[in-house]
Parts: structure tokens; C-alpha cells; sequence
């Protein structure tokens, strides 16, 4: 009968130690962006976590005024270990929007995780992608998109 009641108790206690092991450790990530005109309109950040939805449909959008120094911090909290993409528009005009030119190329300063750079268009995913698997700092330089 003891043998029965240590049995249940060591499955009960592994159980536990299971459910405890199997949740997900949720993630922070801090990016930190630079801006060519400090003090002029806003930072819009779009976060990506699929090549179908990049640049597309985000799964986090932040949006902040540029300050004087020129560096707009975002922090996004509680994300799920995941491969993602970031790309952030300066948006000079605080129009939310980015504006572009005739051709469909941006012409307001831009940037994209891994400081990635498009040739005939946007980087891809896999090329702005990175691992968050525990907190994390990035840091973007916004330019002018070629």
C-alpha cells in the first residue's frame, strides 16, 4: 500500500515537472533605431514572423515620435521564441504611412533587421531574419532605400 502511494506521488510530482518544462519561456526584444533627421516626425516599426506575411501583415506594429538624439527605442514584450524580421520606415511626414516615389521606391528613410539591403527591391525575409529565442537587442540604421 506505501509502494501504491510513493507511485502516485512520484507520477504526480513528474507530471508537474513536465507541464513546468513544457512551458514557453516568452521573449523580449529591444530595437534600437537611427535616424538620419533626429527630431523630425515618427519611427513606425512593423515585426514579421513569416516569410508569406513579411513586409505584408505584421504581428506587432509600434509607432513613436523621433526625438532629438536621433535613436527611437521599441521594446516588445512577451513574444514567443520564433524566427522574425523587423522593418522600420522614418516616417518624416507623421502621415503613417511610407511615402514612395514614382517607381514604387520609398522615399522616406527606411531599415530592416540585420541592417539588410535589397537590390531591385526589399531585402527578403530570410535575409532581415534572426532567432529570438531569449531577450535580445537590435539595432537599425534607417537610410534611404536603393
Amino acid at each position: 500500500m506505501v509502494a501504491r502511494g510513493i507511485l502516485v506521488a512520484v507520477a504526480i510530482l513528474s507530471l508537474a515537472a513536465h507541464s513546468i518544462a513544457g512551458t514557453e519561456q516568452r521573449c523580449s526584444l529591444t530595437v534600437t533605431c537611427i535616424v538620419s533627421r533626429p527630431g523630425v516626425g515618427q519611427a513606425v516599426l512593423s515585426l514579421f514572423d513569416s516569410e508569406e506575411n513579411f513586409l505584408r501583415q505584421p504581428v506587432a506594429r509600434q509607432v513613436k515620435q523621433v526625438d532629438e538624439s536621433g535613436k527611437t527605442v521599441f521594446v516588445l514584450e512577451d513574444l514567443s521564441p520564433n524566427t522574425y524580421a523587423v522593418s522600420v520606415i522614418h516616417d518624416v511626414d507623421s502621415d503613417g504611412k511610407m511615402d514612395t516615389g514614382f517607381l514604387g521606391i520609398p522615399s522616406e528613410p527606411v531599415g530592416m533587421s540585420n541592417n539588410a539591403k535589397g537590390r531591385f527591391g526589399p531585402p527578403s525575409f530570410k535575409q532581415c531574419a534572426f532567432e529570438l529565442r531569449a531577450d535580445l537587442n537590435i539595432e537599425i540604421t534607417l537610410g534611404k532605400a536603393k
